[in-house]
C-alpha cells in the first residue's frame, strides 16, 4: 500500500518511549524506537489533524 511515514529523532540520550506514552494518553498514536518517534499518519491528512499531532508532541516533549 501507499502511505506516509515520518520520524523525529530526539537529542542524544533521550528516550522516546515516555513521549509516545504521553501522546497516546492524549489520543495521538505514535511509536517509539530508541530515541526516535515514528508516525504513520494517513497519506491524506487535514491541516487541523497535522496541527493536533504537532501540538501534542510538543506538549509531550515539554514534560520530559
Amino acid at each position: 500500500g501507499v502511505g506516509l511515514m515520518l520520524g523525529v529523532e530526539l537529542e542524544e540520550g533521550l528516550d522516546a518511549a515516555p513521549v509516545a506514552a504521553r501522546a497516546l494518553e492524549r489520543g495521538v498514536v505514535v511509536r517509539a524506537s530508541g530515541q526516535k518517534i515514528v508516525m504513520s499518519p494517513p497519506l491524506v491528512i487535514e491541516d487541523e489533524q497535522a496541527d493536533r499531532v504537532v501540538a501534542t508532541l510538543l506538549d509531550s516533549l515539554g514534560e520530559l
